[in-house]
């Protein structure tokens, strides 16, 4: 796509690298490497259950019954979803910072919820 990685601003010199999981344009975090593609694979399988904590930005409406439906885990477009802990870290009126955490890494987990 044209857009630089952060596999373009390492070290000429630093051995092959592999990144375990991934940040999405818009997103930030830490991003880890490794040059041991089991090491890798070990945090991105989700049998191994490796949480993951997001906090996540939102506007409109939030309800228990929208978090406690994360917890237990959803189904969009035929794809389910595992349970997705939540903890409201700001609120102000109608601007929310979520802390989620999950055990498995699928692209965007997180936004694909809505209420239904």
């Amino acid at each position: 796509m044209g857009r630089r990685t952060i596999f373009d601003i390492l070290p000429p010199k630093l051995p092959r690298l592999l990144s375990v999981g991934r940040l999405d344009l818009h997103s930030e975090g830490l991003l880890l490497l490794t040059n041991n593609g089991e090491v890798s694979r070990f945090f991105e399988l989700p049998r191994n259950k490796i949480e993951r904590s997001y906090h996540v930005n939102l506007i409109g409406s939030l309800s228990s019954k929208d978090l406690s439906i994360m917890e237990k885990g959803v189904s969009i477009k035929g794809v389910n979803y595992g349970p997705i802990n939540s903890k409201v870290i700001k609120k102000i009126k109608n601007k929310f910072t979520l802390e989620l955490t999950l055990n498995e890494g699928k692209n965007r987990d997180c936004l694909l919820y809505t209420s239904p």
